[in-house]
């Protein structure tokens, strides 16, 4: 099936700056443009390209919605919704395009069809959802309230969990509220719908805000490290323990993490600062425990 010509038909009733337009606005050939930079080029104001956008779209969502070739992409897609119900923008996109073999284009016309097919909903992100896509809306709205519930509890209790705590936690509520039972994977995605919870090195989730989610410093790594081993440890351990850990390659892990320091550095850091303590030659604990 390709996309290409099944949104060509679809545009055949638009003139040739109306699909320029739109093949712009959504990327179909590259980058998504911006009205202010589409206004530049055609000389027009922001609010003029704005109302050929949405005359545009006008004339061509209904002719989308009763394609017949549209309607069976888009059924064939659900799929990859389902067990939860609902999917993060890129795992669902990155799915679909390995089931279809779908090119760079052809995502790019996929998601587009998929929003405004209403064959399934799509939630743009905000302050607290990265893009998602739903099956329905009432899984969308149990997801959403959920989702909630657990950045709410994270943010209550201020802890940090280990992933097999929040998973199982997750896990319950679906349960409860869904009546489904899905696998590891899809829990993991589904958390990270969540764009102000985040997890270390050490597989521990949090919130974002946390330090030791997102370390300020070296020394707010140093001392997570402390209270893992419980232990006194000589700085070249600690050493070791970083760079092992910069290498680890996770997107919910913080850039901050990947950071690298030669040993001087470190061993500089439990030198001078009071939260760290020498016990003996090279070999430091945390002062307060």
């Amino acid at each position: 099936m390709v996309l290409t010509k099944i949104i060509n038909n679809v545009f055949s009733d638009l003139n040739q700056r109306e699909k320029d337009i739109i093949f712009r606005r959504f990327g179909f050939e590259g980058e998504e443009e911006t009205l202010e930079e589409l206004a530049q080029d055609y000389n027009l104001t922001r609010e003029r390209i704005r109302q050929i956008q949405k005359k545009a779209l006008e004339k061509i969502v209904p002719v989308l919605r009763s394609n017949p070739e549209v309607t069976l992409v888009i059924e064939r897609s659900k799929k990859f919704l389902k067990p939860i119900g609902i999917r993060r923008e890129q795992t669902f996109l990155n799915l679909v395009q390995r089931e279809f073999n779908f090119n760079y284009q052809e995502i790019k016309i996929f998601k587009f069809l998929a929003i405004f097919s209403q064959k399934i909903i799509f939630h743009p992100g905000d302050e607290d959802f990265h893009n998602f896509y739903a099956l329905e809306e009432k899984v969308l709205k149990i997801c959403r309230h959920l989702l909630k519930k657990i950045y709410f509890h994270l943010l209550e209790t201020k802890k940090l969990y280990s992933e097999d705590e929040l998973l199982n936690l997750t896990l319950k509520e679906i349960k409860k509220h869904l009546g489904v039972q899905p696998k590891y994977e899809d829990l993991l995605d589904f958390l990270k719908i969540l764009k102000n919870i985040g997890k270390n090195p050490f597989n521990f989730w949090g919130l974002r805000s946390n330090n030791f989610i997102t370390p300020r410093c070296l020394k707010d790594k140093i001392i997570f490290i402390f209270k893992l081993e419980k232990k006194p440890l000589h700085f070249r351990e600690i050493y070791q323990k970083l760079h092992k850990l910069s290498e680890i390659k996770d997107e919910l892990i913080h850039y901050f993490w990947h950071k690298n320091y030669n040993i001087n550095s470190i061993k500089n850091e439990l030198i001078r600062h009071p939260d760290f303590v020498l016990v003996k030659r090279g070999v430091y604990y945390l002062k307060n425990d």
